[in-house]
């Protein structure tokens, strides 16, 4: 197995450790190279700057000695400033390049040439390669320069009108080896110290991470496990998440699944132990029951979603560990009177993420939220739905992408308002595409479509709403049936038979139908037709086919 599918393999816990460690780790030593770098660079450079202060003034007083070439001003000149630790020889010359004078340590072979152009005004630095091969050293070269005064002969003697000027000429040169062995060293102890610190640094972000991705995704796991306890059937589970975010509110909406579930579960047992009992009043529990049904339905397909939810969740919240752990390490490598305006406008651009994804995570648990609130009776309100689709389409997008579904949506723009309840309307549509997966167990394509007809069969104007899968169709003897309640063609435990039912009355409680066009092994299509306005003729009609529902049931 290769290293990616070991990596996929593990959970997700190892997964944010491994990445943020790498991430920190990698961060970590670039930093420290580029900072320790800088600091060795400005090491030698300010060693070079400082032996280039000294030559000017060496080579400023050595201009008498130099004139009359005598070596023993020279000797006295060169010697006191030869004693610094970091020179190595110092050399001064005539313009014929003939040694006047040096002070030579360490058994430093001087260059028989000097590197330089001995005739420009400044001091030249050149880095040369140390003889026995252990780094090297700077040779700093300096003019040593006279000026003399020219008198004109003709005005010689005469005080008040003779014209003179002065000439500035150079007359040797001071040679002076700078080396770099100690800052070498210093920049090596640097360097281990920086390696110590960034290591305990690295220790404990790791273990701060570690920390912190426990307490994030543990609550994840917790409820990912509980929808799988709770898909099996098992609803003895109590969920027990003391948290007031959106993971506890989410924790809050499956506490009050599973107790809605076992009080429905307990609800049906006794209705089936006293059911010849309840005979007479059995079109009023057929009502209760049936506002249930939905209920539990819809808790159903928040089961079905929520795994995918969590997931969803994940990453955003990696975003938002690596954006913090990221701007925490460049904090820390920075003293704060140390950060330029670049290290702001990054802190800024970090925050601005962090803030991003954390949107993100709020908005999927709010869909999921609203999704699952129950709705005993129809309230209509106004209703966008191009909105309740991609609302929709936000809590099952994941489980359309691992069953390698293509979505694709064609929503028109500037859709009217339709009065209805945004609630049911999207348990319809979750329906209608958890259908289209289980038709395309091998993938496949999804379109969902959202037109405005002005006038549409009996109604005066309507809103339509598609879902065209690329499926396995359904046969045509069974097409009549499928909204029949318990009717499903899926295996023992895959289905309940009540999806399509339920979804065909609330379609039916906002006036509207649903059409179905299917070929075996090409697809369907599901057509939703939503009036803009419910009239009473409506009404009456929804009431005569959920009676005929109950009655079929």
């Amino acid at each position: 197995m290769s290293f990616l599918g070991q990596f996929h393999n593990l959970n997700l816990r190892l997964k944010f450790i491994i990445i943020i460690s790498l991430l920190i780790i990698t961060s970590g030593a670039l930093v420290s190279y580029y900072l320790i770098s800088q600091h060795a660079k400005a090491a030698e450079q300010a060693l070079v700057g400082k032996g280039t202060d000294l030559l000017k003034i060496l080579a400023a007083n050595c201009e008498y000695g130099t004139f009359i070439e005598n070596e023993a001003i020279l000797d006295e000149l060169i010697g006191a400033t030869a004693q610094a630790e970091d020179i190595v020889y110092i050399v001064v010359q005539n313009n014929e390049k003939r040694v006047l004078a040096d002070q030579v340590k360490n058994g430093i072979t001087i260059p028989p040439e000097a590197p330089h152009d001995h005739n420009t005004a400044f001091v030249s630095a050149v880095k040369i390669d140390a003889p026995d091969g252990n780094g090297y050293f700077y040779e700093l070269c300096a003019p040593v320069v006279t000026t003399r005064t020219i008198v004109s002969r003709e005005t010689l003697g005469n005080v008040g009108q003779s014209e003179h000027h002065t000439v500035t000429e150079t007359i040797g040169q001071v040679r002076m080896g700078l080396s770099m062995s100690e800052t070498i060293k210093s920049a090596r102890r640097d360097m281990q110290a920086a390696i110590i610190i960034i290591l305990l640094v690295i220790t404990v972000t790791i273990m701060l991470t570690f920390g912190f991705v426990k307490i994030i995704i543990k609550p994840v796991e917790y409820l990912a496990g509980a929808t799988e306890q709770i898909a099996r059937g098992d609803l003895s589970l109590e969920i027990s998440i003391d948290r007031r975010d959106e993971i506890g509110q989410l924790a809050t909406a499956f506490a009050s699944m599973v107790h809605s579930l076992k009080e429905s579960r307990k609800e049906i047992e006794e209705y089936n132990r006293t059911l010849e009992e309840k005979i007479i009043d059995r079109t009023h529990e057929l009502e209760d029951a049936q506002s249930q049904l939905i209920q539990s339905e819809k808790m159903a397909a928040v089961g079905q979603l929520s795994a995918g939810v969590a997931h969803e969740l994940n990453n955003p919240l990696g975003g938002i560990l690596g954006y913090a752990q990221y701007t925490l390490e460049k904090m820390n490598a920075k003293d704060l009177e140390n950060l330029n305006p670049k290290d702001y406008n990054s802190f800024k651009k970090y925050l601005r993420d962090i803030e991003d994804q954390a949107r993100r995570c709020k908005a999927i648990v709010q869909n999921l939220l609203k999704f699952s609130r129950s709705s005993s009776k129809i309230d209509l309100a106004e209703v966008n739905v191009n909105e309740a689709l991609i609302e929709t389409i936000s809590l099952i997008e994941h489980q359309l992408m691992m069953a390698k579904i293509e979505l694709t949506t064609d929503l028109q723009e500037d859709m009217p308002i339709i009065l209805g309840n945004a609630s049911m309307l999207q348990q319809v549509f979750t329906n209608m595409i958890i259908n289209a997966i289980h038709a395309m167990e091998q993938g496949g394509q999804l379109i969902v479509t959202s037109r405005y007809s002005p006038q549409l069969g009996e109604f005066d104007g309507a809103v339509e709403i598609s879902f065209a899968d690329s499926g396995c169709g359904i046969p045509q003897e069974i097409v009549n049936n499928i909204f029949e309640p318990f009717f499903t063609t899926k295996a023992i435990g895959k289905g309940t038979g009540l999806g399509l039912s339920i979804s065909y009355g609330i379609i039916k409680e906002h006036g509207g139908e649903i059409k179905v066009d299917s070929v075996p092994d090409c697809g369907t299509t599901f057509t939703i037709i939503l009036p803009l306005e419910k009239n009473q003729a409506d009404t009456d009609k929804v009431n005569n086919d959920s009676k005929k529902i109950k009655t079929q049931g």
